[in-house]
C-alpha cells in the first residue's frame, strides 16, 4: 500500500484470495486514505467474480463485512460445498436407435452397417476401422 504522508488519494479495495485446495475464499478490505472512496458491496462483489468464484458465494458475509467497514480482517466469502447423489440423467434420441454391429454383405461385395438408424457402407478392400493398443499393453503380450 501506498505512503498515506505522500497525499494521493487512495481508494479501498477489496483482495480476494483463493486456498490452495479451493475449497474457501477469502476477502480483505483495505481502507481508503486521505479521502478515498468506501468499498462497496457492488465493487466487492465485481471483485469477487473477477477472480472466477461463482459458486458457494456468501452474499451475506460480504455485505456485512463492507457496511460495517470491516478493514484489514481476511473474512470468508465462500466455501466449497460437497456434492450430493441426485437423480440420473437420461437421453432422449430424437432418430430410431436401432443398430445391427454385424455388416451385411450383398451380391456386389458391399458390406453395410447400420449403427443408429444411419447406414455405413464400405467396400472389400477399405479398412473400415483398426484397433489401438497402448504401447504398454503391447509390450506385455510379446
Amino acid at each position: 500500500m501506498a505512503d498515506i504522508s505522500e497525499g494521493k488519494i487512495i481508494h479501498s479495495e477489496a483482495e480476494i484470495s483463493v486456498d490452495p485446495n479451493c475449497t474457501t475464499a477469502f476477502m480483505t478490505i483495505e481502507p481508503p486514505a486521505n479521502g478515498g472512496l468506501d468499498m462497496t458491496v457492488d465493487k466487492a462483489l465485481s471483485a469477487v467474480a473477477e477472480k472466477g468464484i461463482c459458486f458457494g458465494v456468501m452474499k451475506d458475509e460480504i455485505t456485512r463485512a463492507v457496511e460495517e467497514k470491516r478493514y484489514g480482517e481476511n473474512i470468508c466469502i465462500a466455501r466449497w460445498q460437497p456434492p450430493v447423489n441426485g437423480e440420473d440423467g437420461k437421453i432422449d434420441y430424437f432418430f430410431k436407435r436401432e443398430s445391427t454391429f454385424k455388416p451385411v454383405e450383398d451380391e456386389t461385395a458391399t458390406w453395410t452397417t447400420k449403427i443408429w438408424g444411419l447406414s455405413v457402407t464400405s467396400t472389400r478392400g477399405l479398412l473400415s476401422r483398426r484397433s489401438l493398443c497402448p504401447p504398454r499393453a503391447h509390450r506385455a503380450l510379446i
